[in-house]
């Protein structure tokens, strides 16, 4: 789960870069939508936009999840976004294709699968945007997430599988948010034997101390 930073809201050191780039992109819409250059209006525009990202600069901060520093949602290029944002629309076009395809032709040889990999971001926005994309790619859907962050993932397909499981996509979203990518696919029987250790964890917990209890 994502948390929301609630440190010193105070504008300061890294958070004033990040404090400029919102206001620019709120000022920029504010013109956009007005279609007004007049003085008064730019200056209300102004004030609006400056009063707008000092409220809400905090609630784009989240944790960091190992260290609980603050990460700003903004970090990153603009241009890296947009250009992350148009290959995932034409890996979503392509698995659109062939999934008609494969209707198309009435070969409905579905060998649904459920496929683990490892891919543990500091930043819990990288984890949110991934599973989202896997989603929105046609053949494939994220059933959930650990918090150590192993993902499962529902594949219609072994070309879907494979075509998850060779890290694009986990690289992609690694170089957007700054981060190393240590994606690590994962075969069953690993999570079979994680599972029953967990397991076994619980079971020793709920034992009782002193020995056996006795009706």
């Amino acid at each position: 789960m994502m948390k929301v930073h609630a440190g010193n809201s105070r504008i300061n050191g890294a958070a004033l870069i990040y404090f400029f780039k919102l206001f620019v992109v709120l000022f920029g819409i504010w013109i956009l939508l007005s279609g007004k250059f007049e003085v008064k209006f730019l200056a209300a525009g102004l004030l609006t936009a400056l009063g707008t990202a000092y409220l809400f600069l905090p609630l784009l901060t989240v944790e960091n999840k190992r260290t609980g520093e603050p990460i700003y949602l903004l970090k990153g290029s603009l241009w890296q976004i947009l250009g992350y944002g148009m290959w995932l629309v034409w890996e979503i076009m392509k698995s659109s294709l062939a999934a008609t395809a494969l209707v198309l032709r009435g070969r409905l040889d579905y060998t649904p699968r459920v496929v683990y990999f490892a891919m543990d971001f500091e930043n819990p926005v990288a984890t949110a945007l991934l599973a989202n994309s896997i989603t929105l790619t046609p053949g494939t859907i994220t059933l959930s997430v650990s918090e150590d962050g192993v993902f499962a993932v529902h594949a219609m397909t072994e070309a879907c599988a494979a075509q998850l499981l060779n890290g694009e996509m986990q690289q992609k979203v690694a170089r957007l948010y700054r981060e190393s990518c240590s994606f690590v696919p994962l075969p069953e029987r690993t999570l079979i034997a994680r599972a029953e250790n967990g397991a076994q964890s619980l079971l020793k917990q709920a034992r009782p101390k002193g020995g056996t209890a006795h009706g």
